[in-house]
């Protein structure tokens, strides 16, 4: 397939910080996968799972899924790894938000956006009413932005003054499909007041040269991929 690159599609992903959505799986196959972790978490009302691909078999087959590593590809360029996963599950009417940061930047961590991508992947269908992703597209040419963690020690950004007046866009998606997006682009997701699960894994795809502060030996999720 054709990759798909920043210089070839600059209206797409350079001017406005992620792709349209790309169908990684079946939605069936999908479905499947969310029905199957919704029953795995039901017990223990588990929200989030962070780094399932060192873990879990399903999410390693996720991250290097064919259809959604050729586009990585494209964006980045072969042989990168992943930096780490969050795999969030929103159970239905779950008040639970999370708050607008950039995946590109932590405590402890920055990324080169030229040399690391974000990706979601939706594995339950995910409309507005079940806390869909928000983009405020265009926010990636701000930059890194000053992040602090909030009362429920989830990171989210501050100290900005565009903070104020910054407007999101919600892009539902369905079962099977991904956003690729610039590690610096401001995204939130709202509550889920469906009756209805709502399951997402969150990739980040980085080479071990994309360390502005920290290093892949630092990151505890940190995994070579071999990418086409």
């Amino acid at each position: 397939m054709t990759h798909m690159t920043r210089r070839h599609d600059p209206s797409l992903f350079a001017n406005r910080g992620y792709l349209a959505p790309v169908q990684w799986t079946t939605g069936h196959a999908s479905r499947a996968l969310a029905h199957y972790l919704g029953s795995a978490h039901s017990q223990t009302g588990t929200t989030v799972v962070r780094n399932a691909h060192l873990t879990e078999q399903w999410a390693r087959d996720l991250v290097q899924s064919p259809a959604l590593v050729n586009r990585v590809a494209g964006l980045i360029g072969p042989e990168a790894g992943v930096d780490q996963t969050f795999l969030v599950i929103k159970w239905p009417h779950d008040p639970a938000e999370v708050p607008m940061h950039q995946d590109g930047v932590s405590v402890a961590t920055e990324l080169d956006p030229v040399r690391a991508v974000s990706c979601w992947l939706s594995i339950s269908d995910s409309p507005e009413s079940a806390g869909a992703l928000q983009f405020s597209i265009g926010s990636h040419r701000w930059g890194y932005l000053p992040h602090v963690f909030d009362d429920t020690g989830a990171l989210t950004a501050h100290d900005d003054p565009r903070l104020t007046d910054c407007e999101f866009t919600t892009v539902p998606t369905t079962a099977g499909e991904a956003l690729l997006f610039d590690t610096r682009l401001l995204h939130r997701s709202g509550p889920n007041s469906t009756a209805r699960i709502r399951i997402g894994l969150n990739v980040v795809y980085a080479h071990r040269s994309a360390y502005r502060r920290g290093s892949a030996s630092q990151r505890e999720g940190w995994v070579p991929l071999r990418l086409p």
